[in-house]
């Protein structure tokens, strides 16, 4: 299948701009900074006097002012927005600094660098671990302040001593050649536009009808188009000072070397993430040698590198830097002295030493700051529970109770009164302590008489959890087993009224969701919500069924109602938890998860549940931390010590996962889970030949998909393409498995086999076909394979966003909605048509099921985009 190719005309190549025109681009953006705050503060002001005019008007006319509250309370939000917006915040930065008694001749070369340059040598060297290099600078004029220089560890890994000369003065001169206040406010300025930009879409995008919000959001976009575009050229421009000056120090040869391997390097080092790191400190491999063999280039690759570098190309608008061919084109002429070709690690001291240091360092680094996220989410959880409107809710008892208080209050007022007429009688003094005594009992009955959980919300045994979340293919079965199960209960229906049936039926709720038989107890909650309509466990019930097949349309609505009318407690809060961890939502699961195990912390499953959202969320050390402590709640259980391995596999501590492995021994519910993890940690320790002797047994075994998907993943996971890519194949024989098409196509990608890749991401969208057992739908890959597709193109300017509403009744979809990108509106359609012939292979898209529209101001591409559907909505 091809793609529509659109036209783009050449863009002509960037160079230095002569001084006259620096001196405009500069003004242009200084200008345009100013401008973004005087029209911030002219908005604050026009929002504040119509807000004022619609207080006045309000209290003038009286029965106006409820009518105006909305309005005024949306304009007093959309002024808290843009403040709120010019206020940056600071990422975490992720670099350890770099003693001079542990890189001597590092600092030595720098120093040499610096001085050639003609600026002080920079007051602090801090590593990275990336293929980068960049200063701190700080201060007002040029040259002049504090100067921080940032290098990638990887960068020392894979450069020549000349070549990282070369980009060392690359640096330097950055420290000498930029107007470090000026810079410094125009980026926070942009910085700032792009803030308030963000915060105003968002705000149309959740608030319909809000005209005042469009206007500035269309405003606010506009000049932040215009502010990063400007900003961007200029530091281009920089760049390009930089180069020169490096190359007038070095010689332009070691600047053009130290570009191509760069470029050659930034490609294969995106695949290498920071798991790859932690594993490789635990090998018996030298890191320095692993990290070499990871991202040095073969002399084939570099070759191509070099050929891509030789074409002609720009760099987006948008860029910060020059395009690599651009930066080569515009070097000086000027022959440097012969280079030294020696590894830039012979730098440093101890490179071993130094890059076992950073790993616990940055491990330690990232402890923290996962500490303080997770305090956050525990300070968002008890807002939560103290705002939502359940907590509000006032019982029938409560409300006697106010009657009462009120009665008492009210005599006792009367009891004060009559001591100033009658003076002070002795019988007014009882009658007020009286009044008063009544008061202050209904005050403690009333808190005592609010809504209490007649029964928790049952947690199931951590193993019985996984295994139903696991358990894919039920969820595809196509077996009428509501009605089935509904004519069981009912064979011998609980009899009385309704409250007494509901409770009847909130029993069997809670039986089936204890032993996770969702099926069962999301009949039993609709026959419950049939008796009694807002039904606490009722609704619970049906909101954690919903979310097990996927429907979190329906799951919200009835933990919604759920929210709205009861206090967020343990039941409430583990009911969100679970739903939203059913649902893959991670975030917010850790919120709710947080809530329910700070009313009842000895629940292990609950524990075991937050560590999985926090794993996959990416907060390694607070996952490891809630998995043990799960297991010494309940150190017997078998299940739990298998999910703190899959835990420890998952963030790359193999080592921790072979010890807790043994521990294991051969006792465990799940077999296949527990060979899996065995045959994960051989690969993750290198012990390759192990690890396929075990998976060709584990094959021979155990026939089911399920264990040719996780042993594909595990390879895949490891970067062994060959034997995943072999799992994957297997796999498509025995049946039609979206998801094992996403990820051959990903090792094309790897390969830049982009042909093959295209076509296999088409392949995943089939919905002609139904999926084998544990398969993905492809429904459930559609985004993902779309993305991917997008991945595959190149980036064009002067693209449109159209949407395209399809009607396909041959595979059940009445209605889909795509958001496309193109030139033109024909090519948008082509990419569009490409993606309904995927879905439907053999039938012919008619124009007659086809329309079309302009996409809203908010979806329209400001930057070049690759061509292609980005975004689909059915319904």
């Amino acid at each position: 299948m091809s793609t529509a190719s659109p036209v783009n005309s050449p863009r002509l190549p960037e160079r230095p701009l002569a001084p006259p025109a620096r001196l405009a681009l500069l003004i242009s953006t200084t200008a345009i900074t100013l401008l973004f705050y005087i029209c911030c503060v002219l908005a604050l002001v026009w929002l504040a006097a119509v807000t004022v005019f619609y207080l006045a008007a309000g209290i003038i006319t009286r029965f106006m002012l409820g009518f105006l509250a909305h309005p005024m309370g949306a304009l007093g939000r959309l002024a808290a927005v843009i403040v709120s917006s010019l206020r940056l915040r600071h990422d975490a930065e992720w670099s350890v600094p770099l003693d001079r008694t542990r890189a001597r001749r590092l600092y030595e070369v720098i120093e040499d660098i610096a001085r050639r340059v003609g600026i002080d040598p920079p007051d602090s060297i801090v590593l990275q671990m990336n293929v980068n290099a960049g200063v701190s600078l700080h201060g007002y004029r040029q040259g002049k302040g504090k100067c921080k220089l940032y290098i990638g560890y990887d960068l020392l890994a894979v450069l020549s001593e000349g070549e990282l000369e070369a980009v060392m003065a690359h640096e330097m001169a950055h420290a000498k050649l930029i107007y470090r206040g000026f810079y410094t406010w125009v980026s926070r300025g942009v910085a700032r536009i792009c803030s308030v930009a963000n915060a105003l879409n968002e705000i149309t995008r959740s608030t319909r009808r809000f005209y005042t919000a469009s206007a500035f959001r269309w405003f606010a976009s506009l000049l932040a188009a215009t502010a990063a575009r400007l900003y961007a050229a200029c530091a281009r421009q920089e760049e390009f000072n930089a180069d020169r000056m490096a190359a007038e120090i070095c010689g332009a040869e070691a600047v053009r070397s130290g570009l191509v391997m760069i470029a050659a390097v930034s490609r294969k080092a995106q695949r290498v993430d920071w798991r790859d790191r932690l594993l490789a400190t635990q090998q018996d491999r030298a890191f320095a040698e692993w990290l070499r063999s990871q991202l040095v280039p073969t002399d084939d690759e570099r070759e191509e590198i070099e050929q891509k570098i030789a074409k002609p190309s720009s760099a987006n608008r948008f860029d910060s830097h020059p395009s690599y061919s651009d930066r080569i084109a515009s070097l000086p002429p000027v022959a440097g002295e012969m280079c030294s070709a020696a590894p830039a690690l012979s730098l440093l001291d101890d490179p071993e030493e130094i890059a076992h240091s950073f790993v616990r360092e940055m491990e330690k680094m990232a402890a923290e700051h996962e500490k303080k996220d997770t305090a956050q989410r525990v300070r968002r959880a008890k807002n939560i529970a103290r705002s939502s409107t359940g907590s509000k809710h006032i019982t029938a008892g409560q409300g006697c109770m106010a009657v009462i208080i009120g009665f008492g209050l009210v005599l006792s007022v009367i009891a004060i009164l009559l001591n100033f007429y009658d003076g002070n009688s002795l019988n007014n003094w009882y009658m007020l302590a009286i009044c008063l005594s009544v008061s202050g009992l209904g005050i403690l009955a009333f808190r005592k008489l609010g809504f209490k959980e007649r029964n928790l919300l049952p947690v199931p045994e951590f193993g019985v959890w996984q295994k139903a979340r696991e358990d894919w293919h039920r969820r595809h079965n196509t077996e009428e087993w509501p009605l089935r199960i509904k004519s069981e209960l009912l064979a011998n229906p609980p009899q009385g009224r309704k409250s007494a049936r509901a409770r009847a039926w909130t029993e069997i709720c809670y039986e089936a969701l204890a032993v996770c038989d969702y099926e069962r107890a999301s009949v039993a909650a609709g026959l419950c919500l049939e008796a009694k309509p807002d039904c606490f466990e009722g609704l619970l019930t049906a909101g954690i069924s919903a979310a097990y097949f996927q429907n979190d349309g329906i799951s919200n609505m009835y933990l919604n109602r759920a929210f709205k009318k009861y206090r967020l407690g343990f039941s409430l809060s583990w009911a969100l938890g679970w739903t939203f961890a059913l649902l893959k939502q991670w975030n917010a699961a850790e919120t709710y998860l947080l809530s329910a195990i700070a009313n009842r912390p000895d629940e292990p499953t609950v524990v075991a549940v937050l560590g999985i959202s926090q794993a996959y969320r990416g907060k390694a050390h607070e996952a490891i931390e809630n998995a043990h402590r799960a297991l010494s709640l309940s150190p017997d259980n078998s299940m739990l010590r298998l999910s703190l391995v899959k835990g420890l596999l998952f963030t790359g501590r193999a080592k921790e996962a072979e010890e807790e492995l043994m521990k294991i021994g051969g006792t465990c519910e799940d077999s296949l889970g527990l060979a899996l993890c065995d045959i994960h940690t051989d690969v993750l320790l290198g012990r390759i030949e192990q690890a396929n002797i075990k998976s060709a047994h584990l094959v021979k075994t155990d026939t089911s998909p399920l264990a040719l998907q996780s042993l594909a993943h595990i390879y895949m996971d490891s970067g062994r393409e060959e034997s995943c890519r072999c799992y994957l194949e297997q796999l498509c024989e025995i049946g039609y498995y979206p998801d094992a098409y996403m990820r051959l196509a990903r090792l094309e990608y790897a390969n830049n086999n982009n042909d093959k890749a295209r076509d296999y991401l088409l392949s995943s969208l089939d919905m002609t076909r139904q999926p084998g057992e544990y398969a993905a739908k492809p429904v459930e890959v559609m985004q993902l394979a779309l993305t991917g597709l997008i991945s595959l193109g190149e980036q064009v300017d002067g693209c449109g966003a159209w949407m395209f509403t399809v009607n396909m009744p041959k595979i059940d979809i009445d209605r889909i909605s795509f958001l496309a990108c193109a030139p033109t509106l024909e090519d948008a359609r082509a990419h569009v048509e490409q993606i309904c012939s995927a879905m439907q292979p053999g039938i012919v898209i008619d124009s007659s099921v086809m329309s079309v529209r302009k996409a809203d101001a908010a979806d329209q591409p400001i930057a070049p985009v690759v061509p292609g559907v980005y975004s689909y909505k059915i319904g």
